[in-house]
């Protein structure tokens, strides 16, 4: 989990800093990956709440700069680290992957054929139960 999603040269929060410029300059989100993971680290007998936003960019962002590069790299983080859960405001590192990597690693494998109307609505009808379940968990 550690060299996937929180630091090292193939880790997650590498290659988003490499993509953008204004993230490369501060690594902002390797610094973001490292709070999250320190701030959530496993503690005896106690549910992991996560840390809040606020507390993230006090942990990373010094006086000269600007938080709005490290909010891009948290939301950045949060879409495609494996490991990294958030929900309410609050992130955390879970040895479990998230809901988001799950979806996106099997829509990825996922092959697609063209279908008629009522294969279509069979296949509508099978998949929005379910659908409503992933919206209802992301948005409480």
């Amino acid at each position: 989990m550690i060299a996937g999603d929180v630091d090292g040269t193939t880790s997650t929060p590498y290659k988003i800093d490499r993509s953008a410029p204004s993230l490369t300059r501060y690594s902002a989100t390797k610094r973001i990956a490292r709070a999250i993971f320190m701030g959530t680290a496993p503690k005896h007998q106690q549910q992991n709440a996560g840390v809040d936003d606020k507390k993230i960019n006090l942990g990373v962002v010094h006086s000269s700069e600007r938080p709005v590069i490290f909010v891009d790299a948290l939301r950045r983080l949060t879409n495609q680290a494996k490991f990294m859960h958030a929900d309410l405001g609050r992130y955390w590192y879970s040895i479990s992957a998230s809901l988001n990597r799950i979806a996106a690693d099997r829509a990825g494998t996922t092959r697609f054929c063209a279908c008629n109307a009522h294969d279509r609505q069979g296949i509508e009808e099978t998949l929005a139960p379910w659908l409503m379940v992933a919206i209802s968990i992301r948005f409480r």
